[in-house]
């Protein structure tokens, strides 16, 4: 019956052995390969439970049987993870379909769950606006199914909102503004950035205020073009001409390209009309190393 593969003939013959003589190693160890073969069988048709029923008796007759240890560690995976797809928990259904594919890539239609849910989870995290929780879903979809067109849509509405096709860019390390519209590099600027005792603090921001001249009462300056980004203890930082002092000093003309600023991106003052007349409320502003 085992030559054959007719894996419940040999546990009828098998189990009548073992009632003729229980202390049968032989007979006990081979049901227990004969039963892993029916369970494996099982699952194969989507029997999933009794699949599971003939892990556990193969489980009892021999623990140490190495694939029926491994076979019931990916269907307990497996099963938890449908349990949460099916309940739209995502992440837990992304955390134990994950885990189950790990094992074996294989196992079942594993992939494309894990797939789904990935997918599922990038949408939730949309609603939260989360996108870079979002777009690390879809990086994980896309990588197990690359054709998926949803995905793929979904990726570019994130991108979109992550990367604006229009934005700022400040680089601290090069001291240098980039403008982008449309994703094509519209101006770039020396700049000069916080120092170290007043850094301008890395992130994404977007312009919260604008105005033709500011006012900086704690150091008792005039700044021009303002565009302010993010709040600084009482105060603002942002983006500016070279400043005044007394309406009529102009400081840090020779210090572009260095950090000279108390927090503040400071950008030659043609540079600094030229951008607060391309730039709106709301314009996104990424300040990176």
């Amino acid at each position: 019956a085992m030559r054959q593969a007719d894996w419940e003939a040999a546990s009828e013959s098998l189990e009548r052995i073992r009632a003729i003589d229980p202390d049968c190693a032989k007979a006990r160890s081979t049901l227990a390969e004969v039963l892993y073969q029916r369970g494996v069988l099982l699952v194969q048709s989507n029997d999933l439970e009794a699949g599971r029923v003939q892990f556990d008796r193969a489980l009892r007759l021999d623990a140490s049987y190495a694939p029926l240890q491994e076979i019931r560690r990916q269907l307990k995976l497996y099963n938890d993870g449908v349990a949460a797809y099916w309940a739209k928990d995502w992440p837990l259904a992304v955390q134990n379909l994950q885990r189950a594919y790990s094992v074996n890539p294989d196992f079942r239609d594993c992939e494309p769950m894990l797939a789904q849910s990935y997918y599922e989870l990038a949408q939730e995290r949309t609603e939260q606006d989360d996108w870079e929780g979002a777009k690390k879903a879809l990086d994980a979809s896309l990588k197990l199914e690359g054709d998926r067109e949803d995905a793929q849509e979904l990726m570019d509405t994130v991108m979109d909102v992550l990367i604006p096709p229009d934005r700022i860019v400040v680089d601290l390390s090069d001291q240098l503004v980039v403008v982008y519209e449309q994703h094509e590099v519209k101006y770039t600027y020396r700049c000069c950035t916080g120092r170290s005792d007043a850094p301008t603090v890395p992130g994404r921001y977007k312009i919260q205020s604008r105005m033709p001249m500011a006012y900086a009462s704690k150091w008792d300056l005039d700044m021009p073009y303002w565009l302010g980004i993010y709040d600084a203890g009482g105060s603002e930082n942002g983006f500016h001409a070279l400043p005044l002092r007394g309406g009529s000093q102009v400081l840090w003309s020779n210090s572009m390209g260095t950090p000279c600023s108390f927090g503040c991106i400071v950008t030659e003052t043609a540079n600094a009309k030229q951008l607060y007349e391309w730039a709106d409320i709301g314009t996104t502003v990424i300040v990176q190393r």
